[in-house]
């Protein structure tokens, strides 16, 4: 591919990208599973005297943050376009595919994602982040599942 098109042209096609991407960019939630602290290492409940067996001494901190992303619904019957329809045939009802830059590409690789919230809707993943293509770079693709 490198061969086929010049630097220019390939920077050319990716601020076309960004441009198309900051245009139908929507925002996602992702929620990753609670991180478990310890409040405080007190271990004179394990003698018996004056505290209760089971004392917690843990709390559980939720973690989510908000990232940009595009999104592609299964198709429903109201696409207008053309295109936007012969794209989302693809998808099985309940699916939708998102793509993400970098940085929400690698928050959502480290570490247990819970959800991915999107306008009401939960999500989960449904397999590794893939790349766009060869020629545009710093976006990937993952595929979610609503949550019923």
């Amino acid at each position: 591919m490198a061969n086929l098109l010049s630097a220019s042209e390939r920077e050319t096609i990716d601020k076309a990208f960004e441009d198309f991407f900051d245009t139908f960019k929507r925002t996602i939630e992702v929620h990753k599973e609670a991180k478990q602290t310890i409040n405080d290492v007190d271990t004179s409940f394990l003698l018996g005297y004056d505290e209760v067996s089971n004392q917690v001494n843990y709390q559980y901190m939720a973690e989510s943050k908000t990232f940009d992303a595009m999104v592609t619904f299964p198709n429903d019957g109201n696409q207008d376009h053309a295109l936007a329809r012969e794209i989302s045939a693809y998808l099985p009802e309940g699916e939708i595919r998102i793509k993400v830059k970098k940085d929400a590409k690698d928050y959502i690789k480290l570490g247990k994602v819970q959800r991915i919230d999107l306008e009401g809707h939960a999500y989960t993943l449904l397999g590794e982040e893939a790349s766009i293509n060869a020629i545009i770079n710093g976006y990937y693709v993952f595929k979610l599942g609503e949550i019923k």
